[in-house]
């Protein structure tokens, strides 16, 4: 089991930290959540630049685009969804398969970047 762990001094975190408290592992990471299902972590490990970052070849048609949209800098989710020219739900979905992959990591303030 996994709980994402959160400030001792808040309500919500109550929950979260409890189950920690009873062994639960925390998810600090995709990395965290990617070897609890078992599934293969990114090649290249967390700060490290892998070079020229190359397009997967098994993207979908929304994550190709979201890709492609990526540049050096986060972007706001809102101009990925203007960029892919789909639904924010769509765009969501495809930005957190991506995540899971360890393609993409989220930045504070609904940005998105390439890992």
């Amino acid at each position: 089991m996994l709980a994402v762990p959160g400030p001792i001094t808040s309500p919500t975190s109550l929950g979260c930290n409890r189950l920690i408290q009873q062994g639960a592992k925390p998810a600090l990471s995709v990395a965290d959540i990617l070897e609890e299902l078992g599934l293969p972590r990114s090649a290249t490990p967390e700060g490290a630049s892998a070079g020229p970052r190359a397009a997967p070849l098994d993207l979908g048609p929304l994550q190709r685009k979201l890709w492609d949209a990526l540049g050096a800098e986060p972007q706001h989710v809102d101009a990925l969804v203007a960029a892919a020219g789909a639904e924010t739900s769509a765009v969501l979905t495809a930005l957190t398969e991506l995540e899971m992959r360890g393609l993409v990591k989220q930045q504070p303030g609904m940005r998105f970047g390439i890992s």
